[in-house]
């Protein structure tokens, strides 16, 4: 009963990016209660990655008093919350308490240095014991290690051999992780056809990022298997189970009518979401498509909030409504700040013209000298015409 109760919670949780089916996970929480008092808990916790932080607060006395399952939801939780040296520590008590799954997780934060110093030696240790006992999840992380290189030489043919045993074991991680390698011919011939076969099983079973590189795939891959209808419908789910980078695709999609009829007001909120669930991207494709609907002064409110997030392209398009007053009030010296903000993120062009502001005077004091150091930074980052002037 502990593993049936341990899948649910991930999945509830969604700790391996998989979405489950919330009325069977409901159930299993029923069935678990009368024998894990953390069941009955568990069906007042509210719903999915939203519960977590009320759940990792409920179950810390619990952890303390030695239950592992507590311990590795007061993991999951604390390190959720920015604290992955506790985290660690948790998972670590729960993993020693027996918990298979505290032990992949722990190996986790091993493998990719979460809460403390990498030790990619310890994390094969864990995962392999973990993967003896059949464990495919811990399977597939063993495939990474081994195309990564890390802890043990590089080796595509054994990381392919353990990801097709995570997938044969009914791993969705696993599956798309074999679907990538094919997919990009990563160390294996390239094999469009049994990547998009793969990547539709582990998006069927739930799995996130398997939806969007199987949308990829039929985006941008050879001409036998693209498909920009297929796409367009897999960003568009993606997106409407959180996945911020499919909503700004979905965006593409609806506002260029890629595979789709074109449709403004989906991509409005594809570009919306996309924004709200912390891609720039989306906010600054949301105030390009609001500039292009003659909706300027929406357009400057959220390239204003893309560039607070560092979105340099962002601060570009900004700078260049003050400079035209449009949407907002005509202010040289404001467009100047907002291009140099453009320059200070890797934008060449907010770089050059930054530098023709200090060279003319425009809205900031005339400085020739930091003007040629402008000149200089925007042709390093590319910008050709700046090149000429840096000389």
């Amino acid at each position: 009963m502990i593993e049936l109760l341990v899948a649910a919670l991930v999945l509830d949780f969604q700790r391996d990016q998989i979405i489950g089916d919330p009325e069977e996970i409901r159930e299993t929480y029923q069935l678990s209660c009368a024998e894990e008092p953390l069941a009955c808990l568990a069906l007042e916790w509210g719903d999915g990655k939203n519960g977590l932080e009320a759940a990792g607060k409920a179950v810390a006395p619990l952890c303390e008093e030695g239950s592992p399952l507590a311990c590795l939801i007061g993991g999951w939780a604390v390190s959720d919350a920015g604290k992955p040296e506790i985290g660690r520590v948790l998972l670590e008590r729960a993993c020693d308490g027996g918990l298979g799954r505290a032990c992949v997780d722990l190996g986790g934060m091993y493998h990719h240095g979460h809460g403390g110093p990498t030790d990619p030696a310890l994390a094969l240790e864990l995962y392999r014991t973990a993967c003896a006992g059949d464990d495919a999840r811990a399977c597939r992380r063993i495939g990474l290690l081994y195309q990564q290189g890390l802890g043990v030489p590089t080796d595509i043919e054994r990381a392919q051999e353990y990801y097709n045993r995570s997938c044969d074991a009914g791993y969705p991680g696993g599956c798309n992780s074999l679907a990538l390698m094919l997919h990009l011919g990563a160390g294996v011939q390239r094999d469009e056809p049994r990547a998009a076969e793969l990547y539709q099983s582990s998006c069927d079973a739930g799995m996130i990022p398997a939806c969007g590189n199987l949308a990829r795939l039929y985006d941008e891959g050879s001409e036998a298997i693209r498909d920009l209808s297929k796409a367009a419908a897999l960003y568009e789910k993606g997106c409407d189970v959180g996945n911020a980078i499919a909503c700004v695709q979905a965006g593409h999609a609806f506002e260029g009518g890629n595979g789709v009829t074109a449709d403004r007001a989906r991509a409005e909120k594809a570009y919306v979401a996309g924004c709200d669930g912390g891609e720039v991207v989306g906010c600054s494709q949301l105030g390009l498509l609001y500039l292009s609907g003659g909706e300027a002064g929406k357009a400057a409110e959220v390239f204003d909030g893309a560039c607070d997030q560092k979105a340099g392209g962002a601060c570009l398009f900004l700078a260049g409504q003050y400079v035209e007053g449009n949407g907002v009030e005509v202010s040289l010296q404001t467009a100047h700040e907002y291009y140099a903000r453009a320059c200070d993120l890797g934008v060449p062009e907010g770089c050059r013209v930054t530098a023709e502001d200090c060279k003319k005077g425009r809205g900031v004091e005339k400085d020739k000298e930091l003007a040629k150091q402008l000149y200089f930074r925007a042709c390093s980052l590319g910008d050709e015409p700046s090149c000429k002037k840096a000389r």
